[in-house]
This record gives structure tokens, C-alpha cells and sequence, in this order.
């Protein structure tokens, strides 16, 4: 684990939490370092299928601001996303991938009529566990869900 202190200024973080559990758990992935460690080991992405079900909830519940999705650059969109294999997720996704960095690129690219996106897909959890970030403030589900998150439309 990586403790939050270390983090670099502007380094990118993304919290997910586990709505399985009870309590549910909030886990928070230094996304930055994670993509890192893909290009050093020379991971290829590849293509994945847009599920327009998926832009939908990441509009409703992962705080995309359409503004922003609008301003990514051409080369902020061949960017690849990172999805992680996590099997313990709510019914509220339909995979056993969770989407923790590449939101806006997804949504972008769903708009654009694409049907599939690159992404680096990581199926041990031996590779991203490392990167796990500690000393988060930790929020309820429903703390979470009742703040505004952007834009979204």
C-alpha cells in the first residue's frame, strides 16, 4: 500500500467503493503508477466493446462532466483506459472489470459512435494491489451519492 502522504502533487487517484461488503469498503488505486508500471512492462491494450448501458451509470454515478468529455484532445482520446479484474462488483455493473481510470475517454468515445476502446485490461490483482492508497478519508455510499459530481448533463 501506498500511503495518501506520498502521492505526488497532481498524481491521479480513484476511489471505488465496494457496496458488497458490509460495511462497504472503499478502496483507492494511485492510477498514475498503475499506467506506469504498464508501459514499463510493456503491457498491449486491446480493444474492449462500449457497453452504452455503462455510459449511462458512469454520467449518473461517476461524476463525468460533459464539458470535460468535450474538451478531450485528440490525443487525450487515444489515451487507452485502465480496467482492473475485480469480481466482487454491485449488480450495478454488468462485468467483473472495474473502470478506474478513463471515464471521460469512455464517454467520449461512446458519443463519437465508437464500439470499441483501448484499454489496458489487468486481470491479476498481484499487479495493481501495490498500488492501493491508504490514509483516504473514508465517506459513506450515501455521502457519496448525495453530493452533486460534476455536470453531468
Amino acid at each position: 500500500m501506498i500511503p495518501m502522504t506520498e502521492l505526488g502533487l497532481g498524481e491521479e487517484m480513484f476511489t471505488h467503493i465496494d457496496d458488497t461488503t458490509d460495511p462497504p469498503r472503499q478502496m483507492s488505486f494511485a492510477v498514475d503508477r498503475i499506467f506506469a508500471k504498464c508501459e514499463a512492462e510493456k503491457l498491449e491494450p486491446v480493444f474492449v466493446p462500449i457497453d452504452l448501458s455503462f455510459v449511462e451509470y458512469l454520467c449518473k454515478f461517476r461524476g463525468v462532466e460533459l464539458p470535460r468529455v468535450f474538451r478531450l484532445t485528440d490525443q487525450d482520446r487515444i489515451k487507452p483506459v485502465l480496467l482492473i479484474k475485480y469480481p466482487y462488483l454491485s449488480a450495478l455493473n454488468s462485468t467483473e472489470y472495474l473502470l478506474i481510470d478513463g471515464c471521460h475517454r469512455y464517454v467520449r468515445a461512446a458519443l463519437d459512435e465508437r464500439t470499441l476502446l483501448l484499454a489496458y485490461v489487468i486481470e491479476e490483482r498481484a499487479f495493481w494491489e501495490p498500488f492501493l492508497v491508504s490514509g483516504v478519508p473514508t465517506e459513506t455510499l450515501e455521502i457519496l451519492l448525495a453530493k452533486k459530481r460534476g455536470l453531468t448533463g
